[in-house]
């Protein structure tokens, strides 16, 4: 001030309030991102491209037992297991031609020795001046390996026990929309190994190839087995079959093949599980019991038409008989059935040539022979009554059957059919027709030695009565009641039925005996002894040559080992599943909400459960019910019981489930389990189950435990994400404020210059005008540097309008985006820019924070272009599509590869950025394309009303 040269001092003072407040806030902001890394669970180091560790932070020591100078220095490589150290090299490549790489899953070696699982995220930040290395993000994730290892070891237990049934196993995942005309409508899931012992090809030729099962199926079966397969596909009801199949080696076997539908809860089609049996033994012995029925009808045909022919001619009149007496005598005589005449004491006064080639004896021999002396004892009683009921009225007849003792002393069986004719003139006797019937006794007597061998209970019912013609003396074995028994007393058959078989059962008998359709079902029965099994029971309608019914042929076997085969195949595959689906489901969503119900809905599934809770743990330590599943009175009250609390304690102590009984209050659940959710040995909450009889089994624990290691995690992670989710919302709402701010401090310094630099230099400008006036200048250079002033002063007023606009254009304010957007395309114009402008939402106006949004990327895009692409020419379209606004900026320039702009300088990189974030903060979708030589394309879409944010 004491310089005589100084006359005065200028003080500009500016209001920098807002500025220090937002770096205030940014301080702030930036401690608590160090809190979060320096606190968080996950270890976060910075590595330089020599492998060396440069910065390890505290969560290091609860990781790995290091604490972090002890790890500065250390060469990664000698911490990495052996047995990885390859895996971890080839990934190091990909960490140096990336920005951002997920390594695999590595084990780390501990302070103690021991190996950590570390799941790494890197991040090449080498070119970033602030870090010069590589950051790497571990996460210790040997708990969740844990677990996925044991899940593995479960599958596999299970899949043991399904490929040690000796039928074969498959599932198929049902399609939509399937190529008709192929058997396994659908994708195979699973195909058990025993299809190699069956069919002689491995799984792999049947799954890798959609026409290898129709292709073994018998051409006489496959028309009927896909129209079955079509038909159950449309209907989903279930799959039963019996067909044959080729083997490898060329044979033909026969398979039953049963499939059920299984469904999701919603009734969706899940799965077809199906199983399928050799039945070749079964069906040839059905088909050998056939044959021999066939051939016992045929021979009964043929004697009945031989007996109704006899009897016709013995109708013939008197007058007949005595002109073809010659005639019939010749007949018996050359017959092949022996014809004897009895007299009236019983001795053989007649007997035919017929009776030497069957008998053997010569006609002579047994004239004036009491018929019984060559009979069989056993059937002397038999016979003996069938004559004297024969004598006892003229014209009777009568039908038996009994051994006669050849003459060589073998017996034979026959057949014979007894007449009186006492009344007939020249007969006055019995006539005895008989026929031999050896060979069909003796099969019969195979027949049914065949059939009381099957594994098989055989019967025959009749049409009329309810009680059974035959029994095969297999039934004793099966129910325990003797066949004389069961047979006479036919009120046994509905009683021995299990009481909640009964009614269906008798309902689908009556339906058969009414429709004469095939009668097949599969039912408990009660034994004698009181012991309840599975039977299978299938009986057909035989019927005559007219079609009119005969008789019901049937079987029923036992198949308890099978129903307890497919009960603990299904009980195992609930399991498998609802493993599978709680490991799907605890990995597809990160809604920590979600995964609590679901997980109480799979258990309530799979055990059958009344009520259930989970308690999650609270920062202090202490449990709170959190998820709930049943009564609320059912539930409350087992949490009082004693029984309860007891096993609480132990199973937090021990971190195992505890099964408990409680009889305390009647009527509740009488069973319990108590289930600890554990993150390493921390217990991050409990599920407590309540159920019947039979829920604190053994093999319940086992299941329990796998749920419980599997939910632990996945509940922690869920709730470590939503806290992830919670931090990165509020940074985002601190971005969005910043922004605002910033937008802010621009209108307002653009306000000053139009208030303050602007006005001075007009009104600057205005006053030189009228001093030019009033006072014209001297001389020709003295006009020339008025001249230069007043330009200087246009050109500060020029300049000051150009800054307003680029710090906050009035019009976008005043009139809205459509006229900013045109106003900025129109003064690039006239910078000798080729750009256009084309926009369709006329003066409509979008929210304010929406407009500066989109208004901000438009003007960085176009800059963009002028930047890198300054000959290119450019198209700004701006669209309203109802509910959303379009905006897209084009060049036809050189382009670019969008993936190397993450090498680019810093500057590119904070562009693009700032594009994208503006975008997100109003709720839109921002989008870049862009290929070398082809130009670029920018894309934002927003809500045309609300953005979603509050600018």
């Amino acid at each position: 001030m004491n310089d005589p040269e100084i006359r005065a001092v200028a003080i500009h003072s500016r209001d920098v309030t807002d500025r220090v407040e937002a770096e205030r806030k940014l301080a702030e902001s930036e401690a608590r991102f160090r809190a979060i890394i320096e606190n968080g669970q996950d270890v976060v180091t910075i590595c330089g491209l020599d492998n060396t560790i440069r910065y390890a932070s505290p969560s290091v020591e609860k990781v790995m037992g290091y604490e972090p100078r002890e790890l500065v220095g250390r060469f990664v490589p000698d911490l990495i297991h052996p047995d990885d150290r390859a895996t971890s090299k080839a990934e190091a490549v990909k960490v140096e031609s990336r920005h951002r790489h997920e390594a695999p899953v590595i084990r780390y070696q501990k302070k103690d020795g021991s190996f950590a699982w570390l799941e790494c995220a890197t991040t090449n930040l080498a070119n970033d001046e602030a870090i010069g290395g590589v950051v790497v993000h571990a996460r210790d994730v040997s708990e969740r390996v844990r677990i996925e290892n044991a899940l593995r070891e479960s599958e596999e237990r299970y899949r043991a026990l399904v490929e040690q049934v000796p039928s074969v196993n498959y599932t198929l995942v049902p399609a939509p929309e399937d190529a008709p005309g192929t058997m396994s409508n659908g994708s195979w899931s699973y195909l058990s190994p025993q299809i190699e012992h069956l069919l002689g090809h491995p799984p792999e030729s049947f799954t890798s190839d959609a026409h290898f099962w129709n292709s073994l199926v018998h051409p006489d079966d496959l028309e009927n087995v896909l129209a079955e397969d079509v038909r159950t596909d449309e209907t989903g009801e279930t799959f039963e079959m019996e067909y044959r199949m080729r083997h490898k080696d060329g044979h033909f076997l026969w398979v039953k093949d049963d499939a059920a539908l299984v469904r999701d809860e919603g009734g969706n089609p899940l799965l077809w599980q199906c199983v399928l049996s050799d039945i070749t033994r079964r069906r040839e012995a059905e088909e050998e019991v056939r044959r021999l029925n066939e051939g016992l009808e045929r021979m009964v045909e043929e004697r009945t038409s031989q007996l109704m022919d006899a009897l016709a001619e013995a109708e013939d009149s008197e007058e007949l008989m005595r002109l073809s007496e010659s005639r019939f005598r010749s007949l018996v005589q050359r017959s092949s059935d022996i014809t004897t005449l009895l007299d009236e004491s019983g001795c053989v006064a007649y007997v035919s040539p017929a009776v030497e080639d069957i008998l053997g004896y010569r006609a002579g021999e047994l004239v004036e022979e009491r018929v019984p002396i060559h009979v069989h004892p056993d059937d002397e009683p038999l016979l003996s009554e069938t004559l004297e009921k024969v004598r006892a009225k003229p014209g009777a007849t009568a039908a038996a059957e009994f051994r006669f003792r050849r003459k060589d002393g073998a017996w034979r069986h026959l057949d014979a059919v007894f007449t009186n004719l006492s009344d007939e003139p020249g007969v006055s006797g019995v006539v005895i027709n008989s026929r031999d019937v050896t060979e069909r006794k003796e099969a019969e007597k195979r027949y049914k030695t065949l059939v009381e061998q099957l594994p098989v209970v055989t019967y025959v019912q009749g049409i009329e009565s309810p009680a059974l013609e035959y029994l095969s003396p297999q039934f004793e074995a099966m129910m325990g009641y003797s066949v004389e028994e069961y047979m006479h007393d036919p009120p046994l058959r509905s009683e021995t039925i299990h009481p909640d078989d009964r009614e269906w059962v008798m309902a689908e008998d009556a339906e058969t005996d009414e429709t004469g359709r095939p009668y097949s079902v599969e039912h408990r029965r009660v034994a004698k002894d009181g012991r309840v099994f599975w039977v299978r029971d299938e009986a057909v309608l035989i019927r005559g040559d007219e079609g009119n019914p005969l008789y019901w042929q049937g079987i029923m076997a036992d198949i308890t080992a099978r129903k307890e085969a497919e009960e603990e195949l299904k009980q195992s595959l609930n399991v498998l599943l609802a493993l599978y689906e709680t490991g799907q489901i605890l990995t597809s969503t990160l809604d920590l909400d979600t995964r609590g119900e679901r997980l109480l809905e799979i258990m309530s599934g799979l055990f059958g459960l009344r009520a259930a809770t989970i308690d999650l743990a609270e920062p202090d330590g202490t449990l709170r019910v959190w998820k709930t599943r049943g009564p609320k009175e059912e539930w409350e009250g087992l949490r009082r019981t004693s029984a309860r609390r007891e096993a609480r304690g132990k199973s937090l102590a021990s971190g195992m489930p505890e099964a408990f009984r409680q009889a305390e209050r009647p009527g509740l659940a009488p069973e319990g389990v108590c289930l600890p959710l554990t993150v390493g040995r921390r217990v991050v909450g409990l599920v407590e189950a309540f159920g019947n009889e039979g829920l604190g089994g053994r093999e319940n624990l086992d299941v329990f435990a796998s749920l419980g290691n599997q939910s632990g995690s996945a509940l922690e992670n869920a709730r470590l994400y939503s806290d992830l989710a919670e931090r990165e919302r509020r940074l985002e709402e601190l971005v969005g404020k910043l922004i605002t701010a910033q937008e802010e401090e621009r209108k307002r310094i653009a306000y000053e210059v139009h208030d303050g630099l602007a006005q001075i230099s007009l009104v600057a400008h205005q006053r030189l005008r009228t001093f030019i006036e009033d006072h014209p200048p001297a001389s020709p250079e003295a006009r020339v540097d008025i001249e230069r002033v007043m330009d200087l002063v246009r050109q500060t007023g020029g300049e000051a309008r150009r800054v307003i606009s680029n710090l906050r254009p009035t019009v976008l304010d005043d009139f809205g985006l459509a006229a900013a957007l045109r106003l900025h395309v129109e003064t690039l114009r006239k910078d000798g820019m080729s750009v256009e402008c084309r926009e369709s939402i006329g003066d409509a106006r979008l929210a304010a924070h929406v407009e500066t949004a989109l208004y901000r990327v438009a003007q960085e895009a176009l800059n963009n272009v002028r930047k890198h692409a300054p000959g290119a020419s450019a198209r700004v379209s701006l669209k309203n599509g109802g509910e959303k606004v379009r905006l897209e900026v084009a060049d036809d320039g050189p382009g670019f590869d969008p993936a190397c702009v993450q090498n680019g300088g810093p500057g590119e990189r904070v562009g693009l950025s700032s594009m994208r974030e503006r975008a997100a903060l109003v709720g839109g979708a921002f989008g870049i394309e862009s290929r070398v030589g082809h130009g670029t394309k920018v894309t934002v879409e927003a809500g045309s009303k609300d953005g979603g944010g509050d600018g």
